[in-house]
């Protein structure tokens, strides 16, 4: 079993190195850029074929928080789902729901004003 866990927040907070990546084990990193922002990666195998997925940016996204979310893409992953395409078709049905939301309030707004 790879060792995990190597990062602390103060090491995240610390860092400013660009192109600069702090591995936190099990493939997933806390990769610095340029302008000094930093992002929390994750670089995983899918059908035979290396993937990268962004769990979010520190320090809105957390140490833990981003170990807890490595652990669901790697249950993901156990259970042969693509946790890029799961984020994908999550972000969807979002969408989907609220502008069925929004639709919904325009046309009850709309029959609201029919006597007028």
């Amino acid at each position: 079993m790879k060792s995990t866990n190597h990062l602390t927040e103060l090491a995240c907070k610390k860092a400013n190195t660009p192109g600069k990546k702090l591995s936190d084990g099990q493939g997933m990193y806390l990769l610095i850029h340029k302008n000094g922002s930093k992002y929390w990666r994750l670089d995983y195998r899918f059908d035979s074929k290396r993937k990268t997925l962004a769990l979010g940016v520190w320090p809105e996204i957390s140490l833990t928080h981003a170990r807890q979310l490595r652990e669901k893409a790697r249950k993901l992953i156990q259970e042969k789902i693509d946790p890029n395409e799961h984020k994908k078709k999550d972000e969807r049905l979002r969408i989907q729901s609220h502008q069925r939301t929004f639709s919904a309030l325009c046309k009850e707004w709309l029959e609201r004003q029919k006597p007028r």
